[in-house]
Parts: C-alpha cells; sequence; structure tokens
C-alpha cells in the first residue's frame, strides 16, 4: 500500500540491473512505466582515478602503521564503521589464525577519526589489547582521503 504509493508517485525509480528492473518492479507495470531508469553499480571512468597519484600517500601511511607493509600479505577491509558490518570479528578471526598473524597484514578502513564513533574506537581497542598495533601487522589508519578509496 504504502509502497505502491512511493512508486506510483515517484518521478524516477532506479535499479541496478536489468533482473532488478523486471523482476522487483515487475509487478508494478503501469505505475513503474516509463519510470525506471537502469543504472549498474561502479566506476563509470576508471581514469578518474589514477593510482600513480595517490600510491605514494598510501605507501607513507601504512609505512607509518605497519612494521612490513610490502613483505606480507595485505588483508583489506574497508566499511564504515558500524556494528553491522561486524569489524570485531574480523580483527578476533586475524589474531586467532597464526598462519595470518605471520604472513599477513591486516588493515581496516573504517571511516575517518575525526566522525567521533564508538565502533571505531572498539575496534582501536581491540587492535591494541590483542598485541596487533605494538607487532606491526595492523593498521587502522584514523583518516583517508576520498582518492585514497576510490
Amino acid at each position: 500500500a504504502a509502497e505502491e504509493r512511493i512508486i506510483r508517485n515517484a518521478a524516477l525509480i532506479v535499479a541496478s540491473t536489468s533482473q532488478e528492473q523486471f523482476e522487483q518492479y515487475g509487478t508494478y507495470e503501469e505505475s513503474v512505466k516509463g519510470k525506471i531508469a537502469v543504472i549498474p553499480p561502479g566506476v563509470s571512468d576508471p581514469n578518474r582515478f589514477d593510482v600513480t597519484k595517490t600510491q605514494s600517500s598510501v605507501d607513507c601511511k601504512l609505512a607509518e602503521l605497519l612494521a612490513d607493509p610490502n613483505g606480507r600479505y595485505p588483508i583489506l577491509a574497508i566499511a564504515r564503521p558500524d556494528v553491522k558490518k561486524n569489524l570485531s570479528r574480523l580483527v578476533d578471526s586475524f589474531a586467532q589464525n597464526s598462519w595470518l598473524s605471520q604472513h599477513a597484514n591486516l588493515i581496516i578502513i573504517a571511516g575517518n577519526r575525526s566522525e567521533k564513533n564508538v565502533i571505531w574506537e572498539q575496534i582501536n581497542d581491540q587492535m591494541q589489547r590483542l598485541g596487533l598495533m605494538h607487532r606491526g601487522i595492523a593498521a587502522l589508519p584514523p583518516s583517508h582521503s576520498h582518492s585514497e578509496i576510490p
């Protein structure tokens, strides 16, 4: 009822795929006719992100946070600091796996520190408590720019 009213009054409905367009919105045939635009997720202009421009700043940040940033496998997680993302479990899993602890670095990009966040603080405390940061095998950068994470 409410969903149908919203769809009927919408000027445009964005779907990620043709499958979504036809299967999810197909039941609203008349009310969506001519209103759906399929806009696939992702980057439409790959040249917009020039890795050579940001690589040195990323390398510098990681060199400050990790003991061996280039000699270990990187495990990279990029997510907003939210309990639903379960970053705490990722940290525990990394710490409990001896092979990963010996051969990999855990890098978590979880928002910018300027965005005061309890989850970010908890992850930071957890990494400290487990000794991951002290050993230089885990990084939780306090900030990043949009150009560093395309």
